[in-house]
């Protein structure tokens, strides 16, 4: 099992490693995981998708994966896909914290006036975080 993070101190050669075993295991959700994993520490937007991407293929519905691969979608500036990504992980996990908070970042920040955003939520005291907007823009 690899870890959750790859050190940030990572050599270059550690993309090379995770690359091949990747490409040797390709029906290996994890080893995709990991190479997503270490594109998006390193900013590679787009790379770190395409990993992920295989590996939902795989493991279509791990709520970890899909809200990392919203994160690298928004940081894409493709906010839409993020909100897609974020509502996959939490039908996967109705319990997945992390992924109500960053849809909730997403539609307020991203999305708002565009399409509908969190429109129509009330006040934002400093008290509410996105998760609790987005909990009451769904009814919750």
């Amino acid at each position: 099992m690899f870890p959750r993070r790859l050190p940030a101190n990572r050599p270059p050669e550690m993309f090379q490693v995770l690359e091949a075993e990747a490409a040797a295991n390709p029906q290996n959700a994890e080893a995709w995981v990991q190479l997503g994993n270490a594109y998006f520490d390193a900013d590679q937007y787009q790379k770190a998708i395409d990993a992920y991407e295989k590996s939902l293929v795989i493991d279509p519905g791990n709520p970890n994966v899909l809200t990392d691969l919203g994160v690298m979608y928004r940081r894409n500036k493709q906010p839409e896909k993020a909100v897609e990504m974020f509502s996959r992980a939490m039908a996967a996990d109705p319990r997945h914290e992390v992924s109500r908070m960053n849809k909730g970042i997403v539609l307020l920040y991203d999305l708002e006036g565009r399409v509908g955003g969190c429109r129509g939520l009330g006040g934002t005291s400093g008290n509410q975080s996105p998760g609790d907007l987005w909990r009451r823009s769904n009814g919750g």
